[in-house]
């Protein structure tokens, strides 16, 4: 997996959001996602690079040499990442507001999750964690489908990402059990990400390991 991919992943993420939602999918709703995914991002990316960069050093060291350097990774990462979970967490929490603020002023305080108020339909406000959540619950009823679409769609958008999954020769991707089954498993993380949104510090360290999960692929 390369940091480029991230862009593929999140194109595809939305366009499949577009689809499931139809008219549901407002400027509001996509305003919320694309700023989610963008925080997902910055908190991903750099584990992805930082678990890379110790690959590459650890491939020039004797097997000795690689052991302890994992070693010590381990433990400073077991003693940092509470604290910089918890530090993003809040930056995230602030992004967040902010992103509703502002796509509150622009839509006439529709997003102003900051206040409790209602707007001229009489709907009360929603906040960016709110509009994620509702509208992943009326995606998340049909999970199989919607992952199939969105894997089908990072193949369209980044046909070489094909590669690095084990079901790239099935010759009939839109009906391979396989990409069902792994499809249906990311859309579930992704629902559970989206859940994880009322305690954004605890994501953020679940986020950070998958992203440095993703070096290995």
């Amino acid at each position: 997996v390369e940091d480029f991919h991230y862009d593929s992943v999140g194109g595809a993420l939305l366009w499949t959001l577009e689809q499931g939602l139809g008219e549901a999918w407002t400027p509001e709703v996509k305003t919320a996602w694309t700023h989610t995914w963008q925080d997902v991002v910055k908190v991903m990316l750099p584990a992805l690079l930082k678990a890379k960069a110790a690959g590459s050093r650890a491939g020039v060291l004797s097997p000795a040499g690689s052991a302890k350097l994992a070693s010590r990774q381990a433990q400073e990462e077991a003693a940092g990442s509470k604290e910089e979970g918890e530090d993003r967490g809040r930056e995230w929490k602030e992004e967040l507001a902010g992103t509703a603020a502002s796509a509150g002023a622009r839509e006439g305080g529709r997003l102003g999750g900051v206040t409790d108020g209602a707007d001229a339909k009489g709907e009360g406000n929603k906040d960016t964690v709110t509009l994620v959540q509702e509208s992943w619950a009326l995606v998340e009823k049909d999970l199989d489908t919607h992952g199939i679409k969105f894997f089908l769609r990072i193949f369209e958008i980044a046909p070489a990402a094909l590669q690095l999954f084990s079901f790239r020769d099935d010759p009939d991707l839109a009906n391979s059990p396989q990409l069902r089954k792994h499809a249906t498993e990311v859309m579930r993380t992704v629902g559970q990400a989206v859940a994880g949104l009322e305690d954004v510090a605890a994501l953020v360290s679940v986020l950070q390991a998958l992203g440095g999960r993703h070096a290995e692929y």
